[in-house]
């Protein structure tokens, strides 16, 4: 529970030190980027904070390189 609250501590502040001074400034594409790097990287620690087994990637990526290159492996 502590680390939950650290973890939405710590994005509550990326977002007023980071996000509010320089959006003015900012295209909405920039913007769309930003948010989305955000949102994934808060979901992802978000749910390691409440103990959540994420899957490793490492079997989806060695997939997708096996479609890319198939005489690889």
């Amino acid at each position: 529970m502590l680390i939950t609250v650290i973890v939405l501590a710590i994005y509550a502040l990326v977002i007023i030190f980071d996000y509010l001074p320089y959006a003015k400034s900012w295209t909405p594409g920039d913007k769309a980027v930003y948010w989305v790097t955000l949102l994934i990287g808060f979901g992802v620690l978000f749910l390691v904070s409440l103990d959540v087994k994420l899957p490793n990637p490492t079997d989806g990526i060695t997939a997708l390189v096996a479609l890319i290159f198939p005489n690889l492996g």
